[in-house]
């Protein structure tokens, strides 16, 4: 669906309230649509699961995810395998998981 497609469901889920679990695979996702996914998920209360494995986010992707989780109380489980990372993006991550201890 690429980055375009990830908008349009994200911008449908900032207002969800029924959506628990949002599971995009191999969906083409890059840190454009990451940049995305952060947007709703400052504004999203309900989603508590969110797997975006291979899509290839790297770093500059997940900060944004992490920046939005810093403030992001429902979330609470994230799936991401190959995508990408370099020690970077898991350094961005272990100080995310310091912050919601």
């Amino acid at each position: 669906i690429g980055d375009n497609g990830v908008r349009h469901i994200t911008e449908a889920l900032e207002d969800n309230n029924t959506l628990t679990v949002l599971i995009m695979y191999q969906c083409g996702l890059s840190a454009k649509g990451a940049a995305c996914i952060k947007k709703m998920l400052t504004q999203n209360a309900t989603l508590k699961a969110l797997y975006i494995g291979d899509n290839i986010i790297g770093d500059n992707g997940v900060r944004h995810i992490t920046e939005a989780l810093e403030d992001n109380n429902t979330l609470t489980v994230l799936i991401m395998y190959q995508c990408g990372l370099s020690a970077k993006g898991a350094i961005s991550i272990s100080e995310l998981i310091k912050i919601n201890q």
